[in-house]
């Protein structure tokens, strides 16, 4: 959800990291104009060309389609830049709608995420193991 991330994002703007188009996107639906979704990256990339996205739809907009043309949109954007090299997302083993996202966007699953520890059992939700995905970027 957005407001997991909110803070985040705003300690990055305050620490004057203001970096155009690597943090947060939001998704409007055209009509009636509502807000159902957001969807971005954790920052510019880092070194080794490898950023992180995430994205998240509004509850009631869920299993739309939504969230794979966000994903799209994302990969879109980054494919006008030569800075990345790879893009990795993370998402629960049994969050098999964001998988689907996911694989539908050229993702692969590389394993458990080394952020799994971190996972509260707020955030599992009973949807088990963080898994990281990446879709390299040629």
């Amino acid at each position: 959800m957005l407001a997991d991330v909110q803070d985040y994002f705003a300690s990055q703007l305050e620490k004057g990291a203001a970096v155009p188009g690597w943090w947060c996107w939001y998704a409007i639906q055209k009509s009636p104009r509502v807000l159902i979704g957001s969807a971005g990256f954790t920052g510019p990339p880092d070194d080794q060309g490898t950023v992180t996205m995430g994205y998240s739809v509004t509850p009631g907009f869920e299993g739309l389609g939504y969230a794979s043309e966000m994903a799209a949109g994302l990969i879109g954007w980054l494919l006008t830049s030569d800075q990345v090299k790879r893009v990795h997302a993370t998402t629960f083993e049994r969050h098999f709608a964001s998988i689907r996202v996911l694989e539908k966007n050229g993702f692969e699953c590389r394993g458990v995420s080394s952020e799994d520890a971190a996972a509260s059992d707020d955030d599992r939700q009973g949807r088990g193991t963080l898994m990281l995905f990446v879709r390299e970027m040629d």
